[in-house]
């Protein structure tokens, strides 16, 4: 199935989802025909790499998810994703048996009206994620094909936690919020009867963030740690019971990070519950002082 719409089409879709404050019903119904392509796409791609004998999972990005991205990329993004259509194979060898995998995914998509296109994470990670890339074009629709290792993808598991927990922007590097601390922020230095009502609420947060900080300072290490780690498991010199021993210490390490990630779950439980009542402060503040303009 080929695309519904031109490029051109498309980029201008993209630019009236994000211009708008609300998409419009007419834009949504094109969007959705836009992904109705992409997962035929996903689905035949998928078909073929399980040909090879591997067992990927698929995902189309959701609406909300292409909408946060086009905010953040602009309009014209739309026209040249190449992951809203994507498939993950996670294979339980190391570098070499990665390696392989995406010569054999490149191989097999090779005769598509575009030749597939590599992009090396672990040559190029971002915010310590690493994988291997490969897009292909069935149809001359771009379908991602993640290739990770067992380490990569127990690291990128705990770091998306992470983003589902805090926000998505720290898989960028960019700055986040936790719940409630834009509202304290924000009310802070109104009056210091106000001030020392929200004093607690705005140290509590500091200290979750400071803490939340260092955690994801703690996972960059680590995912250096697993690249240093596959490369030495990648040497035929090394014995089979030292490779062993280095995995599981790497899987407790993970273990732990994952277990400090879900000590993080309870604290965000409790700023959700202070962002709610934040806020209904925050209205009250403002219904006050309009009374006084």
């Amino acid at each position: 199935m080929a695309l519904p719409s031109s490029k051109s089409q498309i980029e201008r879709l993209g630019r009236r989802l994000v211009d708008q404050p609300r998409p419009s019903q007419v834009d949504l119904d094109d969007l959705a025909d836009l992904l109705g392509a992409y997962d035929e796409a996903l689905a035949g791609a998928s078909n073929e790499v399980r040909d090879l004998g591997y067992a990927p999972t698929g995902r189309l990005k959701n609406t909300g998810t292409i909408l946060e991205k086009l905010r953040r990329h602009g309009g014209t993004w739309l026209k040249s994703i190449q992951d809203l259509a994507g498939l993950r194979v996670v294979i339980d060898g190391g570098l070499p048996a990665q390696d392989q995998v995406v010569e054999e995914v490149m191989l097999r998509f090779a005769g598509c009206p575009k030749a597939p296109k590599l992009i090396d994470r672990r040559e190029d990670p971002r915010q310590g994620y690493r994988a291997v890339h490969v897009i292909v074009y069935p149809d001359g629709i771009p379908v991602e094909v993640q290739v990770r290792t067992y380490l990569q993808h127990a690291w990128a598991e705990v770091f998306e936690k992470l983003a589902d927990l805090v926000g998505r922007e720290i898989r960028y590097g960019e700055e986040w919020w936790l719940p409630g601390e834009r509202e304290v922020q924000g009310l802070l230095g109104i009056g210091s009867q106000l001030d020392d009502a929200l004093k607690d609420a705005a140290k509590g947060i500091n200290l979750t963030k400071r803490h939340i900080n260092e955690m994801i300072g703690v996972l960059l290490d680590l995912s250096g740690n697993i690249a240093d780690l596959e490369i030495l498991l990648a040497d035929p010199s090394i014995s089979f019971e030292d490779a062993e021993a280095t995995r599981a210490s790497t899987r407790e390490s993970l273990s732990e990070v994952r277990q400090a990630v879900e000590s993080i779950e309870d604290a965000i439980a409790k700023y959700k519950d202070l962002e709610r009542s934040v806020r209904s402060l925050d209205e009250r503040v403002r219904r006050v002082l309009s009374k006084h303009d």
